[in-house]
This record gives C-alpha cells, structure tokens and sequence, in this order.
C-alpha cells in the first residue's frame, strides 16, 4: 500500500471520527438537558421516615414551599436531639438556632 492509499484511509477514518464526535456532542447536550429538568424533590413523609419512631411524637413537620421544618414539640433531652440531627444529615438538613424557637430544615430542591 502506498503513501498517498495510506493517506486517503487516514482521512477517510477522521471524517468517521468527526462525525462520531458530533454525534457525542448532540447527545451530551441531550444528556445535560434532560439532567437539569429533572428534579429531586423531597417530602415530608421522605423526612419523616429517617427519623426514628421513639422521637417521632415529639416532633412536627411542616412543608413551608421551599422546605420541610422539623420542630420538637417541646424541650428535649440532648441525646434526641443528636438522634434528629443525625437522621436529618440524610438530607443535608440544617439547624436554624433562634433561641427557643429554634428548628431544623431540609431543603425540597435537590
């Protein structure tokens, strides 16, 4: 095979890859289109299923648009504290301290 065979064969394989490329390109604009449409969206009943049931009643849940709240109820003794905070770190929920009032929050968007 000649030079100018081997050439001819280089360039025949680049126009395949070209359009190989372009294909990539299409479906990766594809693939980040559709990714960003969908859309996790966390509930109150998904937050209130990683805690565990011996605090349950000591707490309200309440979907406040762009978060669910988790509030005690009352004064609780440290360790349930440290049970929610625990269980809530699932979600990447944080504590919003306001004295006694304070609560925590997970947000809905993920």
């Amino acid at each position: 095979m000649g030079v100018r065979e081997v050439i001819r064969r280089v360039e025949g394989v680049l126009d395949v890859l070209g359009l190989a490329l372009m294909d990539v390109s299409v479906l990766v604009g594809d693939l980040k289109k559709f990714l960003g449409e969908m859309r996790c969206y966390v509930t109150v009943d998904m937050v209130r299923n990683v805690v565990p049931k011996g605090v349950l009643k000591a707490l309200t849940f309440e979907d406040l648009g762009g978060y669910v709240v988790v509030r005690f109820k009352r004064s609780v003794k440290p360790e349930d504290f440290r049970v929610v905070a625990e269980a809530l770190m699932a979600f990447e929920g944080e504590y919003v301290s306001v004295g006694e009032g304070g609560y925590f929050r997970v947000s809905k968007r993920r």
